[in-house]
């Protein structure tokens, strides 16, 4: 899981955060036959959460690009240390 949506021969810079990149069918929020049921659910709300912040605060963006990683989670899992924004605000 902790590769899932980073294969290089399927995506272009796997690496970076591309929420407009195409490509073989997302692997998050299931794995295998373990599909989450509450995914489509997930999904609605961070699309909501992150249009509503980016209308909000349209000139956001990262501070440090990109965010450090996590290095004690479990190998299957990822996150970040932080993610510091500068919202583009006076």
């Amino acid at each position: 899981m902790g590769a899932a949506n980073r294969d290089p021969d399927a995506f272009p810079n796997p690496d970076v955060f591309d929420p407009a990149r195409v490509g073989p069918p997302h692997l998050s929020l299931a794995m295998g036959t373990h599909f989450c049921t509450g995914a489509g659910l997930a999904r609605l709300e961070a699309h909501v959460t992150v249009a509503g912040f980016l209308a909000r605060f349209p000139h956001a963006r990262l501070i440090e690009d990109p965010p450090p990683i996590r290095s004690e989670l479990q190998p299957t899992l990822r996150g970040y240390t932080a993610l510091d924004v500068d919202l583009g605000v006076g």
